[in-house]
């Protein structure tokens, strides 16, 4: 076969996903029009079942062949390819052998072949779901009634895919608690257990560094010449770029992080406070939930006391809650191991399922958890004032992005009622000297981040004058940032 047939035939392939559930319909709908036509209400469904059939049976082939393209294209799991494959192949048979028997009148063979082929239409549709989204596609929410009736084990309560963080950001490990989840949200779709695009996994680090097909996938301490942040820094357009276009793409804060973790070694075990970082670093590390100790001349500066919020003893957090949070895409952990505190990460992409980025409407599927979020990163989200003003009822929040979404100052006049809150990601908006002077009852706020706002320098000076140990950061456009001294933090 030469290449252009090749290409071909994969460019058929592409078409499985599509005409995969035409066969699901028309024979579910078979089924149920036969159901149906029990009733003498519905007799003249009988009538129509035979060219249903028929286009199931078509439409089953169809898939099937072109389910067989898709598969040439390599990077799934050989043994879940295989029994998809062949129960794909057994529903084909089965829908031609249920078309034939009615066309022929023959009942002893059609109903029999109609409701196996439903049967197997159901087992071979579960590992096609496996080979795309995961093991636990069909399972993973699964009633325990229903758990129990097939024999399958409890479920744990709640489960969190990315290793907690530690409460102090310090002691974070780079890899696990830094890089593996922006990895997970962005790559792993497509480099995980059960399908290896370019054989290659990302869902662990020895995985990682074992690399695909074409080799390592990035060398330690030249990101440069690292074959994972070369593609992703490809046009969007190019057949190689990296995720593919069309799917959550890689903020340029996150490539930072990624390029500089390699350039440090591409250890597993390094920590934060080990590794040396620019300013680009540290501010990309802060979009994502990382605020470290600042350096002074007498070395790294004390450690700010510890929000009394992490003490609490607070009641579990909502295991359904954040269930739900977990199918529609957005990052819901603990901030550290086995705390109930929950760290909130919403995201700018389309949520699954729901085709919109997180807004004001999402916000009430953080109710349940209110108590237990003290990390809620809304930065890019479409939320604005209105949301605001629901966050009046979460607490114990600790640290909020808002950087980059429509909130202004009618927002901040609610923020000022958040009795903990320290940290304060305000980049990107349309905020104003008026609305943070609303932000004076905040006296544990400590880090306020005010790039690209129409704060001026006077305006972020009035403020620290009535919060003596606040850190405004206005960016580096503003060379008279107003931060706070060497000398005043010691007295903290």
């Amino acid at each position: 076969m030469n290449q252009t047939s090749n290409e071909l035939v994969l460019f058929f392939g592409r078409f499985h996903p599509l005409l995969v559930h035409l066969p699901i319909g028309f024979l579910v709908v078979a089924a149920l029009m036969e159901v149906f036509a029990l009733f003498k209400r519905f007799a003249a469904l009988k009538q129509a079942t035979e060219f249903v059939l028929f286009l199931a049976a078509g439409a089953s082939v169809l898939a099937a062949l072109f389910g067989y393209f898709l598969s040439l294209s390599g990077g799934y799991d050989q043994d879940l390819l295989a029994k998809h494959q062949w129960l794909g192949l057994a529903v084909a048979g089965l829908a031609v052998v249920a078309y034939v028997a009615k066309a022929r009148k023959n009942q002893w063979v059609y109903a029999p072949s109609l409701m196996a082929g439903c049967v197997v239409l159901t087992l071979a549709g579960h590992f096609g779901g496996e080979l795309t989204h995961g093991s636990t596609y069909l399972t993973e929410y699964m009633p325990a009634p229903v758990r129990n009736l097939v024999g399958l084990p409890p479920k744990a309560e709640t489960t969190i895919a990315v290793t907690a963080a530690p409460s102090d950001p310090n002691q974070a490990v780079v890899f696990a608690h830094v890089v593996q989840p922006i990895l997970k949200n962005k790559c792993e779709n497509c480099h995980n257990a059960n399908k290896q695009k370019g054989a290659l996994r990302m869902d662990s680090y020895d995985y990682l560094s074992k690399g695909g097909e074409n080799g390592p996938v990035f060398a330690k301490g030249k990101s440069v010449d690292s074959e994972m942040i070369k593609r992703c820094q490809l046009p969007e357009d190019n057949d190689d770029h990296m995720p593919p276009k069309g799917k959550p793409q890689l903020t340029k804060e996150e490539l930072a992080i990624l390029a500089w973790w390699i350039d440090q070694g591409g250890s597993a075990d390094q920590k934060l406070a080990d590794l040396p970082k620019t300013p680009a670093v540290e501010t990309a590390l802060k979009t994502v939930g990382f605020t470290l100790a600042s350096s002074t001349s007498a070395g790294v500066a004390p450690r700010r006391a510890e929000s009394e919020v992490y003490q609490k003893k607070l009641p579990a957090a909502d295991a359904t809650a954040l269930l739900k949070l977990k199918a529609l895409g957005i990052l819901a952990q603990p901030v550290a191991e086995g705390s109930s505190l929950i760290r909130i990460q919403a995201g700018a992409t389309p949520l699954k399922g729901l085709g919109t980025v997180f807004g004001d409407q999402q916000l009430a599927l953080l109710a349940p958890l209110a108590q237990n979020i003290v990390w809620l990163d809304l930065g890019s989200t479409q939320v604005t004032d209105k949301g605001m003003a629901q966050l009046v009822s979460f607490p114990h929040l600790v640290r909020l992005h808002l950087q980059k979404t429509a909130v202004t100052d009618a927002g901040l006049a609610h923020l000022a009622k958040l009795p903990h809150l320290e940290y304060l990601n305000l980049y990107g908006t349309a905020v104003t000297d008026a609305g943070i002077g609303q932000l004076a009852p905040l006296q544990h706020l400590h880090s306020l981040y005010l790039w690209q706002t129409k704060v001026s320098t006077a305006g972020a000076k009035a403020l620290r004058d009535k919060i003596p140990r606040i850190n405004i950061d206005q960016g580096f456009q503003a060379p008279d940032s107003v931060r706070t001294k060497p000398e005043e933090k010691k007295k903290v």
